[in-house]
């Protein structure tokens, strides 16, 4: 049983389930961060309301299902990857209790886990969009809403050798039609929402720029931010078209300032070509937001200075970045290939271990050991040195913001009057 004291903390959210008194409650898992909150609040469920559970999210993606049940028994069912299909066949057929024929769908049956073969979405413009009735906007924690939107989903690069983000979406990279989420855009903008931070994995110049001649050509005033890698297709001309639409954000997947390791992630960036487009971008009034890499298989002490004191050197037009530590991901082309980035050896991390089951349930990151060993207390110091004359710059105050907050400060005091 949960501890009284903690189980305080849920009180709420379990009055609130109450009051609605569900067939069944679910919970999307988007990343690691919400796991605890999400498992612990499933298990008072369970001992309160005694109500079925079922998980599903991006998150699950990288976890073995198998484990993940057998480690939390009161958890009834998962379902894996794309969940739009299996969610509404699943409550069809909940009542009734088959649930043979519903795709991607982990269920406990005869106290054995079974699994439905996924069902996967050709066409995204046939699907509905959220309309976020449902959500007190005005209760989160941000002057103005900012509401999340997808154009596609996967990637169209797809190459870069430690990523894993085509577990989420196994079929090909694919996009909606401009024509229909520029009206799920106009419809959010109706109900007087202005500011959108477009949350593709990745999304294209070429995409990005046809997005904003159509909200131009229609007239829709809003401002947004997108995820995007620093391809020469961002042009002087193409940035000046996504700010004239609203564009005051752009975070780009640099990861790494030095060429070797760029070359050995299979970025397929130039970090000459990456330094201009950031200073015309900046140039264009957009705020840039970097995603850099440590730790990654064969990178030096000297390699991550580098890193640090290109970003502060660079200064004038990086204005905030997130620095990720490396994490050996399964399924990954390194994963498959450790001798040639000089790994030799690998060991899967613990997320979650039962004493009183004494089993455990692993992390989706591996520790591995290669010829190259980094000291990271001497990296930190170092690093803490370099940026410590510029802490009241944005550059460090805006590190570990969300995007969202960095897009309302990017677009602050401008107004969004027709011209």
């Amino acid at each position: 049983p949960i501890a009284s004291g903690f189980e305080n903390l849920f009180e709420d959210d379990i009055k609130i389930i109450s009051q609605i008194n569900p067939d069944f409650v679910g919970f999307s898992v988007f990343c690691a961060e919400q796991l605890p909150y999400s498992v612990i609040l499933a298990k008072i469920i369970k001992e309160k309301l005694n109500l079925p559970v079922i998980f599903g999210g991006a998150f699950m993606s990288y976890l073995d299902i198998q484990e993940f049940l057998g480690f939390f028994d009161f958890i009834d069912f998962v379902i894996s990857r794309e969940g739009e299909i299996g969610i509404v066949e699943f409550a069809k057929n909940f009542l009734k209790k088959t649930f043979d024929n519903v795709p991607g769908l982990y269920s406990r049956q005869m106290g054995k886990i079974l699994f439905n073969n996924e069902k996967f979405i050709e066409n995204l413009d046939c699907l509905p969009f959220p309309d976020f009735s449902d959500f007190k906007l005005e209760r989160y924690l941000l002057p103005f809403p900012v509401l999340p939107v997808i154009f596609s989903r996967g990637c169209f690069w797809k190459r870069c050798t430690f990523c894993t983000y085509y577990k989420h979406y196994p079929v090909s990279y694919k996009t909606k039609s401009i024509k229909k989420f520029i009206a799920e855009i106009r419809y959010y903008n109706s109900k007087g929402i202005r500011h959108f931070f477009i949350d593709d994995d990745v999304i294209s110049a070429l995409d990005l720029n046809a997005i904003s001649t159509a909200l131009n050509k229609n007239k829709i005033k809003i401002f947004f931010g997108a995820i995007v890698r620093p391809e020469g297709d961002f042009s002087c001309k193409v940035l000046k078209n996504i700010y004239s639409a609203g564009g005051r954000v752009l975070l780009w997947g640099v990861e790494s300032s030095c060429q070797r390791i760029l070359d050995l992630m299979n970025k397929g960036t130039r970090i000459k070509y990456i330094k201009s487009i950031l200073k015309s971008s900046n140039e264009n009034g957009f705020h840039n937001h970097l995603f850099m890499i440590q730790g990654f298989p064969t990178q030096t002490e000297a390699e991550i200075h580098k890193d640090i004191k290109f970003l502060q050197e660079k200064r004038d037009f990086i204005h905030s970045f997130y620095i990720h530590r490396f994490y050996l991901a399964p399924g990954s082309y390194i994963f498959y290939n450790l001798k040639k980035f000089k790994i030799n050896s690998i060991k899967a991390l613990p997320l979650y271990t039962s004493i009183k089951n004494k089993t455990t349930l692993h992390s989706v990151a591996f520790a591995f050991e290669g010829g190259i060993k980094l000291n990271w207390k001497r990296i930190k110091s170092k690093e803490a040195k370099m940026f410590k004359r510029f802490k009241n710059a944005s550059i460090q105050a805006f590190e570990p913001a969300e995007h969202s907050h960095i897009l309302l400060h990017a677009s602050r005091n401008q107004s969004l009057k027709a011209d």
